[in-house]
């Protein structure tokens, strides 16, 4: 292609041309202005460890068990850790996610899902477009809908082995938006791990494996104290394991009570235990003023529950023993109906456990219980609401004798209390939460 010119130059084209070509007879002084290209490091947004993280050995265990066998089904392995507030969830994932996080060359992200407000809980749009930044996304290429949002997260981190810690989740609706693309081959997934204190039944569907976790046990709840009070406090070991034996395993309340120790140095243990061994006072000497609080923890999670969850949490915390069943809760709530729907959604928002000693959760009639500081903090609403100090039935453990339950498991060879409904199912009032998203989520299948 070309002819020969004035002076006996041809000008030719060879090979396929795509679209407009200039010919020239001559080029100089060619400049070329490229845009410096963005630096966008690899997204590194895990919390830091905990610095007195201790135990959970058998958890930490478990988390690798899931992972390992998740891993071989090819697609984003999901995690979910559940448990109340207080009880150490996002400690155990960041402190576990920290020793595997080098495996995952498409970075780690991280969001507060603030689950444990529902109503106010973070838009999954919100969170998808920041993980796209983190991943180097212009904003003004960041589709504004929900759904293709989702869609482009899932693209950008297909082939990329990604982590993803997805704090304090509401729903499994909230998680699903925020879910990765595959790994590069299989057997390399991106991880995803969610910490919520509601059982988020629906991700099962896409494939979640969880882990429910519980208090400390005794010696690594008196080594979290030992980590953070320091050795030279151990010259008073009764009332040390006093301390620790009246925060019943709860890394938040023992932490609460080793930070008041660790910043009055002069304080004697005893002094703190007589503070904590009154039941009037223990859960106020559990603070940090305008800082942490375990009464504060279980304010949030009660403030979520519908006025008749509010009522069953309160008054069941007035059954004495160490567990009870429906038909005694009945009897506390005074009414003919069968209460484990109302149970069941409590034990959904981990403000019951069922019962260990009796494996009651594959039981046709589970028994359920209170944390200890659970159990007291309902017991305080449930006063404070009746106007009056703490019953006999509460303070001694005994039942008074004009509401004494009749359980056949209560009293032997005793009648069961009456009941002119029998629900299989629970209750459809039970904690107020998101099952969908106000911008309107797109239909989803599943897979």
């Amino acid at each position: 292609m070309g002819e020969a010119g004035h002076f006996g130059w041809r000008n030719d084209l060879s090979g396929v041309v795509h679209g407009p070509a200039i010919q020239a007879q001559s080029i100089r002084d060619v400049h070329l202005n490229i845009t410096p290209a963005t630096f966008v490091p690899t997204p590194r947004q895990l919390p830091p460890p905990p610095p007195h993280f201790t135990g959970r050995s058998a958890e930490l265990a478990e988390l690798d068990r899931l992972a390992d066998i998740s891993a071989q089904t090819g697609r984003a392995v999901i995690i979910v850790i559940i448990a109340a507030g207080g009880f150490g969830k996002t400690a155990l994932a960041s402190h576990w996610l920290h020793s595997t996080g080098d495996q995952y060359e498409g970075g780690a992200l991280f969001a507060d899902l603030q689950g444990h407000e529902p109503a106010n809980a973070a838009d999954p749009g919100d969170v998808a477009a920041g993980f796209l930044r983190a991943l180097g996304i212009p904003p003004e290429r960041i589709p504004l809908d929900i759904a293709e949002q989702s869609a482009l997260l899932r693209s950008v981190t297909a082939g990329r082995r990604t982590l993803f810690l997805l704090d304090n989740a509401a729903s499994a609706a909230q998680v699903r938006l925020l879910l990765p693309g595959p790994g590069p081959e299989p057997g390399t997934p991106s991880l995803v791990v969610v910490t919520t204190r509601w059982r988020i039944a629906g991700l099962a569907i896409d494939g979640a494996r969880f882990l429910e976790l519980g208090p400390l046990d005794e010696p690594a709840a008196l080594d979290l104290f030992d980590r953070m009070v320091g050795s030279e406090r151990a010259a008073e070991p009764d009332e040390r394991e006093k301390l620790v034996s009246l925060c019943t395993g709860s890394p938040l309340a023992i932490s609460v009570v080793a930070a008041k120790l660790a910043t009055h140095p002069r304080w004697r243990l005893s002094r703190l235990a007589a503070e904590l061994s009154d039941e009037r006072t223990r859960l106020r000497a559990m603070s940090l003023d305008g800082d942490i609080s375990v009464r504060a923890a279980y304010d949030v999670a009660y403030q979520t529950l519908e006025p008749d969850l509010k009522r069953a949490y309160r008054m069941t915390a007035l059954i004495p023993g160490p567990s009870f069943d429906a038909e005694l809760a009945a009897a506390a709530l005074a009414t003919s109906c069968d209460a484990s729907g109302l149970l069941d959604a409590l034990t959904d928002a981990c403000l019951l456990a069922y019962a260990e000693d009796t494996g009651a959760e594959h039981q046709a009639d589970p028994r359920y219980q209170f944390h200890d500081l659970g159990r007291l903090y309902a017991r305080e609403l449930a006063h404070r609401r009746n106007g009056r100090p703490p019953s006999p039935a509460a303070s001694t453990g005994t039942w008074p004798a004009r509401s004494r339950p009749t359980s056949r498991r209560a009293q032997a060879g005793g009648g069961s209390i009456p009941c002119t409904t029998r629900r299989s199912t629970p209750t459809p009032t039970r904690v107020t939460r998101w099952t969908g998203w106000r911008h309107g989520s797109p239909a989803w299948s599943p897979p």
